[in-house]
């Protein structure tokens, strides 16, 4: 019967295996770009970007080519990927509620990207693309576990920005960003100005998982005596 053939050719293992292929290149596609992004402090970096990739394969590959069965019925003529495209807005809508806004940075792009993909992980498995499907949890679980631990430096960090006010500043503002240097090499001066009564003004970025000043100001403030204040 006119059909048969055809879903055995799609889902035969060489051809999974080129699909798996276009994982990868996609993931390699999605890298490239949020690295230059993510080196220029954007807020979607690498991940981010190798996830949006990966889930968009994913859905192009599911939505071309897990409905071919159905032409085995002669004369049934349905549009079996309608319910396929609105599990992918829909997923979209949940995506969006993850994203907020915290301190001047926004969070929880990687994890909206993450609920995006894993919805596509669960397409391929409800229609039956198993190999696909088991091919992209593993990407998934080695992009997050990965460049979240192993390669954050190469990955980068999104930073925050603070604005510390220094009494006394020509005598101690040295001693107080070479200390914070010592936590954070690639912490950057913003903006800088001295008042007129010697107080210094000192915009600062840095990394929150090296210097948790937003965790913890107050402690932050009494281990350096001459910080007035410090405002995130």
């Amino acid at each position: 019967m006119f059909g048969q053939n055809l879903v055995q050719d799609i889902f035969g293992l060489p051809f999974q295996v080129e699909l798996v292929v276009r994982l990868i290149l996609a993931c390699f596609a999605g890298a490239v770009i949020g690295y230059e992004r993510k080196k220029r402090e954007k807020v979607a970096g690498m991940r981010t970007h190798i996830i949006a990739a990966l889930a968009s394969a994913i859905f192009s590959i599911c939505s071309k080519y897990s409905y071919f069965d159905v032409v085995i019925y002669q004369g049934v003529q349905v549009d079996a990927s309608r319910i396929a495209a609105n599990i992918v807005t829909g997923i979209c809508f949940l995506g969006a509620g993850m994203i907020v806004l915290k301190n001047k940075n926004i969070k929880g792009l990687t994890t909206s990207a993450g609920i995006w993909a894993v919805s596509a992980l669960g397409m391929c498995f409800g229609n039956g693309m198993y190999v696909i499907a088991l091919a992209g949890t593993l990407i998934m679980v080695f992009i997050q576990y990965t460049l979240h631990n192993s390669f954050d430096n190469f990955e980068g960090r999104q930073s925050m920005e603070c604005e510390i006010v220094i009494e006394d500043g020509e005598k101690h503002i040295d001693e107080l960003l070479g200390v914070l240097r010592e936590k954070d090499h690639s912490l950057r001066i913003i903006a800088l100005s001295k008042e007129s009564n010697g107080v210094f003004k000192v915009r600062i970025g840095y990394h929150p998982d090296l210097i948790e000043i937003d965790k913890d100001v107050w402690s932050f403030m009494k281990g350096y005596p001459y910080v007035i204040s410090c405002n995130l």
